[in-house]
């Protein structure tokens, strides 16, 4: 979200620091446990929330290097109006908010996309 500000804020964001393989596997394991799915027409566990994880990369040997940043994103199950006609009102409603998310989403890509071209 943005703030009055203008400064983006991470709602429910969890930061930590991981200096093995296995810690950060565990940390994605406990982030995915809180993955919200259900049932659709399409598929038994969609994903029915989004999930953001930036993992930088720290240079120990080289301090002068810049950090490596790599984002996993796993959006949400976005879903065809037809694909939701046997769904209850309460799973309709979500599957729109889904879809308005993404379409959101999306501007935001393509906005930070055009002000990066622009900034070179």
């Amino acid at each position: 979200m943005e703030n009055k500000h203008g400064k983006i804020e991470v709602q429910d964001c969890v930061e930590s620091e991981h200096n093995s393989s296995q810690s950060l596997s565990e940390a994605i394991k406990a982030a995915m446990s809180e993955r919200s799915t259900n049932s659709t027409g399409k598929n038994d566990t969609s994903s029915r929330s989004h999930a953001i994880n930036l993992i930088r990369v720290k240079n120990n040997v080289m301090k002068e290097a810049e950090d490596g940043i790599l984002y996993l994103i796993d959006l949400a199950g976005s879903e065809r109006n037809a694909d939701s006609k046997d769904h209850d009102k309460l799973r309709i409603k979500e599957s729109k908010e889904i879809n308005t998310s993404l379409m959101n989403l999306k501007d935001c890509i393509r906005n930070r996309t055009f002000y990066l071209v622009e900034e070179k």
